[in-house]
């Protein structure tokens, strides 16, 4: 994953998934996620409730170019002060860490 900062102070996310972990490229792993990331990124800014919700927690970075070949997703950067969902659901529930670590 990189970010990508032009000079008009634009940035962008660059992200390629290699068939390895990049933490250790022994490991294989599939490039499957890709296509799962891609996707959701698509329909979930389709959808109006997106746009609709002003107090929305949840933001969605808009596609800006792919790469099926490749594995290679160029995405708007949402930001330097943005959360995972896990940070959300920390910060919004009642749920335990457990519970929280789970759901990945």
């Amino acid at each position: 994953v990189y970010r990508l900062k032009l000079n008009n102070k634009n940035s962008f996310i660059l992200k390629y998934y290699p068939p390895y972990l990049a933490i250790d490229k022994s490991v294989e792993f599939s490039q499957d996620r890709y296509f799962v990331e891609k996707n959701a990124l698509i329909i979930l800014n389709g959808r109006p409730w997106t746009k609709l919700n002003k107090n929305s927690i949840v933001y969605t970075p808009r596609v800006f170019f792919f790469d099926d070949k490749n594995y290679v997703l160029v995405m708007e950067d949402a930001g330097d002060n943005t959360k995972t969902l896990f940070d959300l659901l920390k910060i919004n529930s009642n749920l335990s860490n457990d519970f929280i670590k789970s759901l990945s």
